[in-house]
């Protein structure tokens, strides 16, 4: 089956710029090797055959534009387009993601301090960030290391998703697997510590 001519990027993905002046300015060249397929289970298929990474629903892009950290943070921007606000915070899988260049989770994880929005393609939950807790990735603003492990431990849907980005952030050196240790033990009533607990003894197990 032949692929579907690639669309042009949607002239919204530039909205980086509501993270930082920094993000906008490298969001001109990003944006524009972003691939836009109509949504829908041939397309996605053709996609994939073509090699291309998937964002958020109809949106993929070429994985030779997504080499660096600052490259993926600033493709999750360009990706929500005119949907990115800048109290959302770059978190979970997706953060992982961005640091490691493990494989992207099926939906771009978010936090916000704000109310959250119902957006396609996305997952974004509403929590306290401590401006401690997140640092500049291309002027986008991404969860630290160990924040991003304790919360892909605690709120990954899936086990071997959690442990595999988990793992990617320790191989690589991102995260200090004693920092994420104190973390764990002085939490006392988190939503969801027991799961963060037990997927971290598996990941223990493991010797990374």
């Amino acid at each position: 089956m032949p692929s579907p001519p690639l669309a042009p990027a949607p002239p919204s993905a530039s909205g980086c710029g509501a993270w930082s002046a920094h993000a906008g300015d490298l969001a001109r060249r990003i944006a524009g090797e972003l691939a836009a397929y109509p949504d829908g289970p041939s397309a996605r298929s053709c996609a994939r055959h073509d090699g291309l990474v998937p964002l958020r629903d109809g949106v993929w892009a070429h994985p030779a534009s997504l080499l660096t950290m600052p490259d993926r943070a600033v493709a999750i921007g360009c990706a929500l387009g005119a949907d990115l606000s800048a109290d959302l915070v770059v978190a979970g899988l997706s953060a992982a993601w961005v640091l490691t260049g493990v494989a992207p989770p099926p939906l771009l994880e978010l936090v916000t301090t704000a109310r959250p929005r119902a957006l396609a393609g996305t997952r974004i939950r509403q929590v306290e960030v401590s401006p401690v807790e997140v640092e500049a990735i291309g002027g986008c603003p991404v969860t630290i290391p160990v924040r991003t492990a304790i919360d892909v431990l605690r709120f990954a849907a899936d086990d071997a998703l959690a442990l595999r980005a988990v793992e990617a952030l320790l191989r690589s050196g991102h995260a200090d697997p004693r920092a994420i240790d104190r973390r764990l033990a002085s939490c006392a009533a988190l939503p969801h510590l027991r799961r963060a607990r037990a997927r971290w003894r598996a990941v223990s197990a493991t010797g990374v």
